[in-house]
């Protein structure tokens, strides 16, 4: 995998949250090389998707949906010359994480997970230099709907992530 450019991300992350865009299941960017001005509907994969292109301006396109973004960065974490690691999600909350804003991550948890039926989500996480914080698009569930950013212990990310993964930035 490409290294992913922490600063286009976050750009793109802001401009996203000025638009406003809003959560909508099942939008994605379309194409991918469309500008952050003109989406104003992502779903939570539409999102990371979105990212994970942007930031390696266009070189990797992990997929549309949150499972399939998830087995395509497994593939990557399997292969450590991709740079791509799997790590345990309750470390976000560890003081040289935490306060480490070169570093992004993706936190994942399937479908089902909150319940039978249940969509599983997908977001990206990274410090604002003090703590962990996503950067994430979601349903007005977890509060603020669209692409917002929330603590990463957040409640719902805390009790039911399985997955995270450190993507390599630059």
């Amino acid at each position: 995998m490409n290294k992913v450019k922490l600063s286009i991300v976050a750009q793109v992350f802001n401009q996203l949250c000025a638009n406003p865009c809003t959560y909508n299941m099942g939008s994605k960017a379309s194409p991918l090389t469309i500008d952050s001005s003109q989406v104003d509907q992502l779903d939570c994969s539409g999102w990371v998707q979105y990212g994970i292109n942007k930031g390696t301006e266009g070189a990797n396109d992990p997929g549309e949906g949150s499972s399939e973004i998830a087995d395509y960065l497994n593939a990557q974490a399997a292969d450590p010359a991709s740079g791509v690691r799997r790590v345990d999600y309750a470390s976000m909350g560890d003081s040289d994480v935490g306060a480490d804003p070169s570093r992004l991550f993706v936190g994942h948890f399937p479908p089902g997970t909150e319940g039978p039926g249940a969509a599983g989500h997908i977001w990206f996480l990274r410090s604002n230099g003090t703590k962990m914080v996503t950067m994430e698009c979601h349903g007005a569930s977890g509060g603020q709907d669209g692409v917002s950013s929330r603590d990463w212990d957040h409640a719902v990310l805390v009790d039911n992530a399985t997955d995270c993964w450190e993507l390599p930035t630059c």
